[in-house]
């Protein structure tokens, strides 16, 4: 007799008890590529239900081509139709190319059959491009990093309502940021939709994350540290808005796509460029938002104004050693002040000292590490062991 089935998800997600039927049989079948490069994801079933209806048979059509790049060898001209249809769906052929070979083809058919194919097949990707499957210039065509995305916006939107998704079209300052040619502008990442909270935008990353690997686009053992890198330590230990960590993914998910790096080093590419960028798009999408939505303009790329005050954290209490007064920095981060404007840290010197054992810290009221007179501070910037 055959061995029971045994099910993979050990009965956490309903489906039927037989080979195939579990999602995490599905996504892994969805890693798999063909010869041609193309994938077998199926729409709905592995797909937690609360994200369902991001991705439609048409967009599966697209994202189930891995690569995307652009093909300038592809033989047009030799090509048959069926092959041309497929390059200008997987974006590896400019579509406009694609159907002016179609329609060049028309007068020259063999029959009215062969005419009404040709036909057919224009009116067919003139639909895809209304429905934005197909892209009608190279310029504009987003790969498939940057095509999830978009959909994991669209459907935020849906879950949480119209006034928090931004619509760049019309709006003549950011325009005018797609219309360069720099590596960072780009009209089709413009025109993307972005959300306006900071909940939606982690809303928003949770769903890519979880799209991607079931997929088969990006799995989570590497999407959990792309992730993290790119928006989780930016926000959190380097103190960005959400607005200029939104704009600062946005650019390096279209450097995943048009393979300038990988996962493992796109947020070390060019990054003090990539930020300042994303800086001022995200200031930019802000102020867009709150012109839209009536709401007074924010400040700092998105976040909150608060000042600080010039007072701290008590000596004694347990607070946390405050970096800018170490550095001798502002205090610019409104994350890291009341609503008062009271730094959340202790002002307290934060050197290395040898005196006091084991990553001992100097804890002077009168200075900080930038000028620490302490005599026992260590010679660089190890903690001291004993």
């Amino acid at each position: 007799m055959p061995p029971a089935y045994r099910d993979p998800c050990n009965g956490h997600s309903p489906h039927p008890q037989a080979v195939g039927c579990c999602p995490i049989e599905i996504t892994n079948a969805n890693r798999a590529q063909n010869a041609d490069g193309l994938r077998s994801a199926t729409v709905g079933t592995p797909v937690p239900s609360a994200l369902s209806g991001a991705v439609t048979t048409q967009d599966l059509a697209y994202l189930n081509t891995a690569d995307h790049t652009p093909d300038d060898g592809f033989d047009v001209q030799n090509s048959t139709v069926d092959d041309l249809v497929v390059a200008a769906q997987s974006g590896t052929v400019d579509a406009g190319t694609i159907l002016g070979e179609l329609a060049r083809r028309i007068p020259g058919a063999a029959d009215a059959d062969g005419r009404g194919v040709l036909t057919s097949s224009i009116t067919a990707i003139k639909a895809l491009i209304d429905t934005g499957v197909i892209q009608t210039s190279r310029a504009e065509s987003n790969g498939n990093y940057l095509r999830l995305w978009g959909l994991s916006v669209k459907k935020v939107k849906l879950i949480d309502g119209p006034l928090t998704v931004i619509d760049a079209v019309g709006d003549a300052e950011l325009t005018a940021m797609g219309a360069g040619s720099g590596a960072t502008t780009n009209k089709s990442k413009i025109l993307l939709p972005r959300v306006a909270t900071d909940t939606l935008f982690k809303m928003a990353v949770y769903q890519w994350s979880v799209l991607a690997h079931v997929y088969g686009i990006m799995q989570f053992e590497i999407s959990s540290h792309f992730i993290f890198e790119v928006v989780f330590l930016l926000e959190v230990k380097h103190g960005k808005s959400f607005w200029t960590c939104q704009e600062y993914l946005i650019e390096c998910l279209d450097l995943l796509d048009k393979k300038v790096c990988t996962a493992s080093n796109v947020y070390t590419h060019d990054r003090n460029v990539m930020l300042s960028n994303a800086e001022k798009l995200g200031e930019a999408f802000a102020q867009h938002f709150a012109r839209k939505s009536g709401e007074a303009p924010p400040t700092g790329g998105g976040g909150d104004a608060r000042v600080w005050n010039g007072k701290f954290q008590p000596a004694t209490s347990k607070a946390n050693l405050c970096q800018a007064y170490n550095r001798n920095k502002a205090h610019d981060n409104p994350k890291y002040l009341t609503k008062d404007g009271t730094c959340i840290f202790r002002h307290l010197c934060n050197r290395w000292v040898s005196d006091k054992g084991p990553s001992g810290k100097c804890l002077a009221a009168d200075h900080g590490w930038h000028n620490c007179t302490n005599p026992n501070k260590t010679a660089d910037a190890k903690p001291h062991e004993v």
